[in-house]
């Protein structure tokens, strides 16, 4: 304990009270250790509390629609952080991800009042750390030896939760979402004729017009059915597939994830809507090397693939204050796409542009085309900064700039 103690000890805060102040403080919160790569609180949750971070890493963050992460902010011991929802009470204003195993200490926020009672923050399975289990991560605590982790079902659920396929409710610019539901809600999808094989109007039933508009209070986003089955006992099963005919629980068996992604991430009969390509160095990759396969988030050095980018001491041209608010993809796209700030967002990211055509008549076609704020899916490691930097641009920058 009189390790804590000197360790808060060096946050500005409480760098002048007394040793017995800060017990006082750390036995009021909850000592926690997280694993690497666990949500510590969301955007838009209820107030969390107060966070000091003893040891490891977190990232401060927030996802966009496409589940890309915008990291704010590398918090690195000995710091506090989430403190002004303590003090106003109000919602957590970004997500918490610890990228490196670590302990910290959160305020009472409906938390335990003694040292020796921990429990799950946001599902996350929780370990104990006591003065035994400090020097080798173990749980030090009798009681707790033996207790499983986390149902893996319940975990990936959890995860889910937290993805846009469990916020996928959409309405159109008339006021209709059916067409919509084949991919922001599939069960919910009902087809029309023109939407079933041809193979089906042999036997020359009729189909009843679906209803163009589905509430939100009977959406069903895109749950474990639509990528697993379940057997007979009702159980969800670890392959994946493809939920092909809703209404009838027909599945379709798919090779890999890229596969079972694309039958709905690619562009369909709509306007702004894109097929995803990854290309350039990440070419043949498959998205779950990249995403999460149930939060579907990512970030650059997540999966591992680039643990130092973000790094307080990375020395990478561009990696800097200035290009903070700059996504990876803005600089590191390799399609050719415009870039710019996004407001809704709040940083730089790349456009795709998207086609759109509508027959009229049998011969007619009308074709609408625009572009879109879209995460680049083909990187490269080539950056050229007279992307951006170049005479008479529209955002101000200078026109050249020096690599130091």
């Amino acid at each position: 304990m009189e390790k804590y103690i000197k360790l808060l000890g060096s946050v500005s805060h409480f760098n002048k009270l007394k040793p017995s102040d800060l017990l006082r403080i750390i036995n009021s919160g909850h000592l926690k250790k997280y694993r690497k790569d666990k949500f510590i609180y969301h955007q838009g949750d209820p107030s969390a509390g107060m966070y000091v971070l003893f040891s490891g890493k977190v990232h401060i963050c927030n996802y966009n629609c496409d589940g890309q992460i915008q990291i704010f902010s590398i918090i690195e011991p000995v710091i506090m952080f989430n403190e002004l929802t303590a003090i106003d009470g109000g919602p957590n204003p970004a997500t918490a991800i610890m990228v490196l195993l670590a302990a910290g200490c959160q305020s009472p926020e409906s938390q335990p009042t003694s040292i020796e009672e921990v429990t799950e923050v946001q599902g996350d399975p929780g370990e104990k750390i006591t003065p035994e289990s400090e020097s080798d991560g173990g749980s030090g605590n009798k009681e707790s030896e033996g207790k499983p982790d986390l149902d893996p079902i319940a975990d990936a659920q959890q995860l889910w939760k937290t993805s846009a396929h469990a916020n996928a409710f959409v309405v159109d610019d008339q006021g209709k979402n059916n067409s919509c539901a084949q991919c922001h809600a599939p069960i919910n999808w009902k087809p029309t004729l023109d939407d079933i094989p041809e193979t089906c109007l042999v036997c020359k039933f009729e189909l009843e017009e679906p209803p163009p508009f589905i509430s939100e209070n009977d959406w069903t986003h895109v749950p474990c059915l639509v990528c697993h089955e379940e057997d007979k006992k009702g159980n969800i099963q670890p392959e994946y597939t493809w939920l092909e005919i809703p209404a009838l629980e027909e599945y379709a068996s798919v090779e890999t994830t890229t596969e079972l992604c694309l039958k709905c991430h690619e562009a369909s009969k709509a306007p702004e809507h894109v097929t995803v390509v990854v290309g350039g160095d990440h070419t043949g990759m498959q998205c779950t090397e990249c995403h999460q396969p149930h939060s579907s988030t990512t970030s650059c050095d997540s999966a591992d693939c680039h643990p130092d980018v973000f790094s307080s001491t990375d020395s990478i041209v561009g990696h800097d204050e200035e290009h903070q608010d700059v996504s990876c993809v803005a600089c590191h796209d390799s399609a050719g796409w415009e870039v710019g700030p996004d407001e809704e967002l709040g940083y730089w990211i790349t456009y795709i542009p998207w086609v759109y055509e509508i027959n009229v008549g049998e011969a007619d076609t009308i074709v609408e085309t625009g572009i879109i704020p879209f995460t680049s899916h083909e990187i490269v490691l080539e950056a050229p900064c007279e992307r951006c930097h170049f005479s008479e641009n529209p955002w101000g920058l200078e026109e050249s700039v020096e690599a130091p």
